[in-house]
């Protein structure tokens, strides 16, 4: 049981928590002959002074929790003030979430004389105020406090700031994704359908791609070239065009895998029931934006698929081509590139496109010259590359004219 002169103090802390079962009959009384007994150390002061302190202990002791809801804020105020009034300090009582933004009045003196205006005047005096944890907790019983609310007023001030760095560091780390997301999405925008246009995030660009192309034909053909003269020295000619054949199988073979792969994608993404009628399924720009994501997606994961093509075509195709006693380790690697670069050239969207000269045609600047001078091409040595089919040449092939 409450002491007696705990006993308002007491009651308006377990009303501010609404934690209306704790109250006893016996409490409010108490808190009632407490309250009459303190109003009698204010000059001026009467019953009227606090009505709405009043009207809260009388709808408690009914329990009458609506009026008392209604009440509650103003009755606060009416303990808050004559806490002071009386000169043992400005008292913080518990407070609902309503009547925190009321941080009562300093004195008696500060409003009307007619205190039965008490808290409509308080209203005009409101303070802002910024409450430190122990005047929050002082004089509440320990009880009426929620334990998750007295946790969080205890939480040291160190560990306060640390919550707010991890804060910052994780919206700093959303927004970081965001810019990411909005940067790449606008680089899909540009270059959606404009291969002009340069991704510099992307590592098998097109300009990344004819760079390994030159480096493919100053390296790997070059060693491969240089193996097959010892086999047949009196053949280069032949030799030559033995690359060139590679190097268009192999794109001949990865442009069919890419658009039969494709194909396969799209109809298990867009039509998995081939037996339903195509229009059910999707509308023609729900299937523009499948095609383009399909697209992205394998030319973002493309690599994958380069070590089975290889092995697949240097067992069943590249031994049909080649006679046994020219297998070597370097044409084994030639090949193997060429399939890689191939592979990647016809997963752009759009394809990069190999162009061969023509025996006959006439040499022009796009073409350089191999081991002779002359104006008409005799054979290719290794083709022009393309940005897409009929594009801007990306890499000028070499061809070997007639002599002149």
């Amino acid at each position: 049981m409450a002491k007696p002169e705990r006993a308002l103090q007491e009651v308006v802390g377990i009303v501010a928590h609404k934690k209306y079962h704790l109250l006893s009959r016996e409490n409010i009384q108490n808190a009632r002959t407490e309250l009459n007994y303190l109003l009698k150390g204010v000059i001026g002061a009467g019953a009227d002074n606090v009505e709405s302190l009043r009207a809260a202990l009388d709808a408690a002791e009914g329990k009458d929790w609506d009026k008392l809801d209604r009440v509650l804020v103003d009755a606060q105020i009416d303990y808050t003030t004559l806490m002071r009034a009386l000169g043992k300090g400005y008292r913080q009582t518990p407070r609902t979430v309503e009547s925190k933004r009321f941080a009562g009045i300093h004195d008696l003196r500060d409003v009307p004389r007619d205190l039965n205006s008490l808290s409509r005047a308080s209203k005009m005096f409101v303070i802002a105020e910024k409450t430190e944890v122990d005047d929050l907790l002082e004089g509440i019983p320990e009880r009426f406090v929620d334990e998750d609310e007295k946790e969080e007023l205890e939480q040291p001030e160190t560990a306060r700031q640390t919550d707010q760095s991890k804060l910052i560091k994780q919206q700093q780390k959303e927004i970081e994704e965001l810019k990411t997301r909005l940067s790449k999405a606008v680089g899909e925008k540009l270059t959606e359908n404009h291969p002009m246009t340069v991704d510099l995030s992307d590592t098998n660009r097109p300009t990344n791609l004819a760079d390994r192309f030159s480096e493919l034909y100053d390296n790997e053909w070059t060693k491969a070239l240089d193996d097959l003269n010892k086999v047949k020295e009196e053949h280069e000619d032949g030799n030559i065009k033995l690359l060139a054949d590679i190097l268009e199988a192999t794109f001949q073979y990865c442009k069919k895998l890419s658009m039969d792969q494709f194909q396969d994608l799209w109809e298990k993404t867009i039509f998995p029931m081939k037996s339903v009628p195509e229009w059910l399924h999707v509308s023609k720009a729900l299937q523009k934006e499948a095609s383009k994501g399909l697209k992205a997606f394998r030319k973002d994961h493309g690599v994958l698929s380069v070590p089975s093509i290889q092995m697949i075509f240097t067992r069943k195709h590249l031994a049909i081509m080649i006679d046994r006693d020219l297998h070597s380790d370097s044409l084994i690697k030639y090949a193997n590139k060429c399939i890689e670069l191939c592979w990647l050239f016809n997963i752009q969207d759009p394809p990069l496109c190999l162009l061969w000269a023509r025996e006959g045609q006439r040499v022009s600047e796009h073409l350089r010259l191999y081991t002779v001078q002359g104006k008409t091409v005799s054979f290719n040595v290794w083709p022009s590359l393309l940005l897409h089919e009929g594009g801007p040449l990306l890499k000028r092939g070499v061809v070997q004219p007639y002599s002149n």
